[in-house]
């Protein structure tokens, strides 16, 4: 809206007031902006009013669009009052003037100068016993006294009973004494009184009253005396709860108590007798033999009647038994109520309220190749593909994973343990959680959380408002609001978003759906805008959500030594969290890292390859002089039984060149801090 210049209106009140104003412009309600200067008041003195005033402006549409609204929100800054200095009570020059302090009036006359009191028509202004009217020439001997009345407004209160939750409450308003005064008025010649108020409290409620009212409603249980005197005291309003029922409390409903730990869980792995890791157990999965009792059911229990605050019983409800849907592998013992596995296996256990569905199942176990017509692979347990895991697959398991043959194009990731009995070509292998990757994305969804939640709570009121309600079409969805929002207020959310969303595509073969899922959000609600995209804030707010479970998980440190073993590698990356193990023709130009150590059986020739922990290698590099890096920190050794030129030796920050062919390889850090190798 535009304003043009504001006027100023009076009247006996605000009504009157607008409608001169109205007259005056010749202008309707819904064509002026006004703002109140004093509302006036009903008894400035007891049988006086002062007048009301009113700033007048007129206004006329521009047809305010959602975007220059935004637009003036964005720019909106707080706007602060800047005191002015006091008055001084004691003016410095006197002669011939009047002033008012603490309610007194005071002046000094002379023979030349003397002050004029005013006095507001209908005022009770008296001098001596004599009531004063119009305007009064201040004289020697004057005795100016103000009469003023004090007004009372009557505590309202009201008693309200709650059936549901069995509760009496007592809503007081107190009451208050409006006092008024003379304000302090600086030395002037010619001097008008005005009158301003204090408002003091006045809680006329008494506790018999309540009573009272309680009799009256026939309310007998659970009277709170001590409640009833707070609100008789009360110094402003509040609402107090004076009487409780008790509510019935409800049996309790049938149960199942089960035999096993049905949560599957990562574990520390075992050692066998000979000293060597048992890795398949590092993951708990329940497991049940035949015959063995699964769970047993138990039984409901009634409840415990209440009473109203009126005195009457309140039937309380008995608990209700469980329902047990039975499936494969399951019996149901009635005499003992047990429930037995029927078969060995895994339980899978499904609860739904009162309802439990139970069944054995084995290990997932696909028979074949897997290919695009079967679909990726995500299971809690153990996976086993008999066949080849062909052209941009995914197998995400908790349990370990086996695969008979080769994995070609594909992302093989387990929490477990890895073994490929065939070949892993062009393909993304990561056994455990990788840390250096999480680590390095841990920084990065902090610092988009950092801009964003702030964007979240702007968004929120915003759209909370009702100029959004009034100016936005929200059949368009929310994203061009977040469009320009994020250019024009929060650049550094948008930026964030691209760079996290750019670091887990980098990254995705190593990381499981969630974070790529994510990242599609990110692109969907906040770095790709299209304005037909449907956009709603629930979706904006559990991208927050999200962001700090995954930076949870980032934050997690996963301690089990999960291990690869594969018979070659090709143009692959591959990851273990403990140790990996290249049973066959070796690894070509293909990275392995470890967070314990490698061994190769075969060939290495190019790539890269890391190991916490050593790293042992039949043949490093090839005649040809194939650029090879073997790396481990600066207290681990490196094992090669051929080295050939171009092999590149890193230990801590030390690096070394193989010139030449040579055999039985043994590097390690001298004391110097160089690599020395021995054969």
């Amino acid at each position: 809206m535009v304003q043009s210049q504001t006027h100023t209106f009076e009247g006996k009140t605000i009504d009157e007031a607008i409608e001169e104003a109205k007259r005056a412009l010749n202008a309707e309600m819904d064509e002026i902006d006004i703002r109140v200067i004093d509302h006036g008041n009903q008894k400035r003195f007891p049988f006086g009013r002062s007048r009301a005033k009113i700033a007048v402006s007129l206004t006329e549409s521009n047809d305010e669009t959602w975007e220059t609204w935004l637009d003036s929100e964005i720019r909106d800054q707080d706007l602060f009052d800047i005191p002015l200095s006091p008055d001084e009570k004691h003016p410095l020059k006197t002669e011939g003037t009047a002033w008012i302090i603490d309610g007194q009036l005071h002046f000094h006359q002379t023979a030349e100068k003397k002050p004029i009191l005013v006095i507001p028509y209908d005022g009770e202004v008296y001098n001596h016993n004599e009531k004063l009217s119009g305007r009064h020439v201040l004289k020697e001997n004057d005795a100016i006294y103000f009469h003023l009345e004090t007004t009372l407004i009557e505590t309202k209160w009201k008693v309200k009973v709650n059936d549901k939750e069995q509760t009496v409450t007592l809503t007081v308003t107190p009451g208050k004494k409006i006092i008024p005064f003379i304000a302090d008025h600086p030395a002037a010649s010619v001097i008008e009184p005005t009158v301003q108020f204090n408002e003091q409290v006045n809680n006329q409620l008494q506790t018999k009253d309540v009573y009272e009212q309680l009799a009256n409603m026939e309310v007998i249980e659970g009277i709170d005396d001590a409640a009833i005197h707070r609100a008789c005291s009360a110094a402003e309003e509040q609402t107090v709860t004076i009487a409780s029922g008790k509510l019935p409390k409800d049996g309790k409903n049938g149960d199942m108590a089960f035999r096993i730990d049905i949560q599957e869980r990562s574990l520390p792995y075992k050692e066998k007798y000979d000293g060597t890791a048992d890795f398949r157990e590092s993951l708990y999965i329940p497991s049940v033999e035949h015959g063995e009792v699964l769970a047993e059911v138990i039984d409901p229990l009634p409840g415990e009647d209440g009473i109203s605050v009126f005195g009457d019983v309140l039937q309380a409800k008995g608990g209700k038994p469980v329902i047990i849907k039975a499936g494969s592998g399951i019996e149901i013992d009635e005499e003992q109520s047990a429930v037995i596995a029927a078969q060995s296996g895994r339980p899978l256990i499904e609860q739904s309220g009162l309802l439990f569905r139970m069944s054995i199942l084995p290990k997932k176990r696909h028979q074949g190749d897997l290919s695009i017509k079967h679909g990726n692979i995500r299971f809690i347990g153990d996976v086993e593909i008999t066949g080849d895991v062909n052209e941009g697959m995914t197998v995400e398991a908790e349990g370990n994973v086996q695969m008979q043959k080769n994995v070609m194009h594909s992302t093989i990731q387990s929490r477990q343990n890895i073994l490929i009995n065939g070949n892993a070509i062009v393909s993304s292998i990561t056994a455990g959680q990788n840390q250096a990757v999480y680590d390095a994305l841990k920084d990065i969804v902090a610092d988009f959380l950092t801009p964003y939640r702030s964007f979240i709570t702007v968004m929120t009121q915003l759209i909370e408002s009702e100029k959004f309600r009034s100016v936005y079409n929200t059949e368009m969805g929310l994203a061009p609001m977040v469009k320009r929002l994020l250019e024009a207020k929060f650049p550094a959310v948008l930026t964030n978003a691209k760079t996290l969303a750019a670091a887990i595509e980098t990254r995705s073969e190593q990381l499981d759906y969630r974070w790529n899922q994510f990242a599609e959000t990110l692109y969907h609600c906040l770095i790709l805008y299209h304005r037909q995209n449907s956009i709603s804030l629930k979706e904006l707010e559990n991208i927050e959500h999200e962001a700090f479970e995954l930076l949870a998980v980032a934050d997690a440190s996963d301690t089990a030594e999960c291990s690869v073993q594969l018979g070659y590698a090709m143009n692959s990356k591959v990851f273990a969290a403990g140790n990996i193990t290249v049973t066959g023709k070796g690894s070509v130009h293909s990275d392995l890292e470890a967070d314990g150590k490698i061994d190769i059986s075969g060939k290495l020739i190019g790539g890269k390859i890391y190991a916490e922990k050593s790293i042992s290698i039949d043949t490093a590099g090839s005649p040809a002089g194939v650029k090879t890096i073997i790396e481990v920190p600066e207290n681990e050794t490196i094992s090669i039984v051929e080295a050939h030129e171009d092999v590149i030796l890193r230990i801590g920050r030390n690096q070394r060149k193989i010139s030449q062919y040579e055999s039985m390889v043994y590097a390690r850090l001298n004391k110097d801090g160089q690599i020395d190798i021995h054969k």
